[in-house]
């Protein structure tokens, strides 16, 4: 972008037509507004992926897909939002923290001033956390809502629980005195609790973990429980348009991976950048369960928050809960309505973003 093109507001108003038009094209719908939200209109992770090869082309820049999300939140991820990133050129850009949402502070040193870094479950789905992060921020109480963004899955590197942790905490203030909270749901919640215990042997510890609906090993179920391959078949089906030819109760029925693998065998009519997305997301998927099937906890002093869905097998939580009373010497239970794939959203967000505020405060 030349230098006349740039603006230092709301981006220049042919870069936001352009990018609506785009928004249209790849949602099939319209109108769409300049400040409305891609995921709000009925976007999803493999659309975000065909909207930044769109907006990359369109415009010759290098936005990664993070940049998407790493935005001042006002605008979300809206057509007004990426016209500043195309005005700015993102692509130099990237962390390992992506800002979700900011809020209003309560008092300088305050528990609730403090920032929250969420990490994602296996997957690492950044936009799963979104509606979480908007709606802890509309109370008020949180200085920033940042999440931790999964590294690629890439050969010969570590991807286990203790790599992942120490790639986290490298993300955070190196601050004895620093308050952020780190909450983790699933698996990211094992990745959390790692960095937690990174952090104290530093002298650093965190304000507060939370752990929501969080399975260490031993009570990680082997098969698809928490309907982890139906969500997969659903986005699919929305990215596609039409019904993905798989057996979904056989799939349920095999374990978890294999079950995934079984859906990704169907003939779903994808593109090849989306089956080139997919298939990443299957191996980050797979590396994510590996590692936290291998990991072993260790004792932990720090204040713990374990927040799990109230619609589980009550089997599958009490040995979780007491999985993590064996090693945690400041645990606090909470159980909350929802499953574990839908505390996230409607209308259980406001429960859990209600229980953790009560937890971090």
């Amino acid at each position: 972008m030349t230098q006349e093109a740039m603006t230092t507001g709301r981006g220049t108003e042919q870069t936001v037509a352009s990018v609506v038009e785009i928004f249209e094209d790849l949602l099939g719908v319209s109108p769409i507004l300049p400040d409305e939200d891609f995921f709000d209109a009925g976007g999803h992770s493999l659309l975000a992926v065909q909207l930044v090869a769109r907006v990359n082309a369109a415009f010759a820049t290098d936005i990664p897909l993070s940049a998407l999300f790493d935005t001042d939140g006002a605008d979300g991820v809206s057509p007004t939002a990426i016209a500043r990133l195309v005005a700015g050129d993102a692509g130099a850009q990237g962390s390992d923290l992506v800002m979700l949402a900011r809020g209003v502070g309560v008092g300088a040193g305050s528990a609730r001033d403090a920032r929250m870094v969420c990490v994602p479950p296996a997957g690492g789905e950044v936009v799963s956390l979104r509606e979480f992060a908007a709606t802890f921020a509309e109370a008020e109480t949180a200085g920033t809502v940042q999440a931790f963004q999964f590294p690629p899955i890439a050969p010969g590197e570590d991807h286990g629980i203790g790599a992942l942790a120490a790639r986290l905490l490298a993300a955070l203030p190196d601050d004895p005195a620093d308050q952020t909270v780190l909450l983790g749901w699933s698996m990211g919640g094992i990745v959390a609790f790692e960095a937690a215990r990174l952090r104290a042997a530093a002298a650093r510890v965190p304000a507060h973990v939370v752990l929501v609906d969080s399975y260490p090993a031993g009570t990680i179920p082997d098969s698809d429980d928490f309907g982890i391959v139906p969500g997969l078949v659903e986005e699919l089906q929305a990215a596609i348009g039409h019904r993905v030819p798989v057996d979904l109760a056989a799939a349920r029925a095999l374990p978890l991976l294999e079950g995934v693998e079984l859906v990704m065998s169907a003939p779903a009519g994808l593109t090849d950048a989306e089956r080139d997305v997919v298939r990443a997301k299957v191996l980050m998927l797979e590396a994510h369960v590996t590692a936290a099937r291998a990991y072993q906890l260790q004792p932990y002093e720090g204040p713990v928050t374990l927040v799990q869905a109230a619609d589980t097998d009550a089997g599958q939580r009490d040995a979780a809960r007491q999985a993590w009373q064996a090693v945690c010497r400041d645990l606090r239970t909470v159980v909350v309505p929802g499953q574990h794939l839908s505390l996230f959203g409607r209308p259980y967000v406001e429960g859990l973003a209600r229980a953790v505020l009560e937890a971090v405060g």
